[in-house]
């Protein structure tokens, strides 16, 4: 008995340490879902402009200027795309994110729309960031995410 106490304690603080590996139960009771939208606009040179949504695991994609596929797609068994998306956007702590980041001055940079949407037993959620100039390192680089693997799909 006096040895299961001390493996008993170790197990608990292994668990407590370990991290999550999902930011979001994806549909663990049938009312809950979430889904991630990120557009790209009012780029007045040869930027990409498109809008892409991942709802559960069907990627939803409509490339409108500057993309390899034009036109609307879906693209399913996203999974593991979903996964990943999940894990940015934990680590990036998206919901904790300023609304608006811009520079008032300037208004014919590219502009980027990301929304994160959940629905489920813990309320519902509505997160919206729009960003012109001056984003934190953190969002530049969940773009660049984004886009390569958008790219690796060849839409972009």
């Amino acid at each position: 008995m006096k040895r299961l106490i001390p493996f008993s304690f170790l197990l608990l603080s292994l668990g407590a340490c370990s991290p999550p590996t999902e930011m979001y139960n994806y549909i663990s009771e049938d009312n809950e879902s979430w889904s991630f939208d990120w557009e790209s606009k009012g780029c007045m040179g040869t930027c990409a402009i498109y809008r892409a949504r991942m709802d559960g695991n069907i990627l939803r994609f409509r490339g409108m200027r500057n993309t390899q596929f034009q036109g609307d797609t879906l693209i399913a068994n996203q999974k593991a795309f979903n996964d990943s998306l999940a894990m940015q956007l934990q680590q990036l702590k998206f919901m904790g994110l300023d609304s608006l980041y811009q520079v008032d001055e300037s208004a014919d940079g590219p502009q980027y729309v990301y929304r994160f949407q959940y629905r489920g037993k813990d309320g519902n959620f509505d997160k919206k960031v729009r960003s012109i100039q001056n984003e934190p390192k953190e969002l530049v680089e969940l773009r660049r995410w984004l886009n390569k693997q958008l790219q690796k799909k060849g839409l972009l």
